[in-house]
């Protein structure tokens, strides 16, 4: 994808690699699956800032919950209390 919008933010391929981590984690590669989804949450984040919108909302939960599964509470934490910042409007 790069080799056509570069580093531009995009919520289209935001969305394809948040589907690509979600497939990768539940076939068992949780390493590239939480490579992906971070990629779509840096991504998310040139495009929507601090804001409480829902794609951000969306891919912090899916992060919280792919750690909490893999026993890493602290990232787990981490991912949760940044969702909460956004939503109180604290970034």
């Amino acid at each position: 994808y790069r080799g056509v919008y570069g580093d531009e933010p995009n919520e289209g391929i935001a969305i394809a690699l948040k589907r690509l981590g979600s497939l990768c984690y539940n076939s068992g590669d949780s390493v590239k699956g939480l490579e992906h989804l971070n990629a779509c949450l840096a991504m998310r984040t040139k495009l929507y800032g601090d804001q409480p919108h829902q794609q951000m909302i969306e891919i912090l939960n899916g992060l919280a919950i792919v750690h909490f599964n893999l026993s890493d509470y602290s990232q787990a934490a981490a991912a949760w209390e940044r969702l909460l910042g956004l939503l109180r409007g604290v970034p």
